[in-house]
């Protein structure tokens, strides 16, 4: 039985720390800068496509893995992390864009692009 109770433990143990990578991932997603294009202008037709293209590259060049294929994981993750927009768009947490840009594309794409 002490065996049984003992190997239990380990196996959630296990599993929790194997989830620790995903979650460091999901905190540092938009922290260093990254190299891909930036978003067009909101008044753009293309801005919804384009915007997920950008907000996809800039999430797995920072290592966020597959929930980077999913705009409502990643705006979910930056929120768990931040809280805000505004604070997942300050320059403390992401330098690819000025801060008020960030926060009008997240906006916009959130308020008026397909899902």
């Amino acid at each position: 039985m002490k065996k049984i109770l003992v190997f239990i433990m380990c196996c959630i143990s296990g599993s929790c720390f194997a989830f620790a990578p995903n979650v460091q991932n999901i905190q540092t997603v938009l922290v260093v800068p990254s190299n891909c294009a930036t978003a067009p202008a909101t008044s753009d037709s293309s801005f919804c496509s384009v915007f997920k293209s950008v907000a996809t590259c800039q999430c797995q060049q920072r290592g966020g893995g597959s929930f980077c294929q999913r705009m409502d994981v990643l705006y979910n993750a930056m929120m768990a992390r931040y809280g805000t927009i505004d604070r997942a768009c300050d320059r403390r947490a992401q330098q690819d864009t000025d801060p008020q840009t960030c926060i009008t594309d997240w906006n916009y794409y959130n308020g008026s692009c397909p899902k």
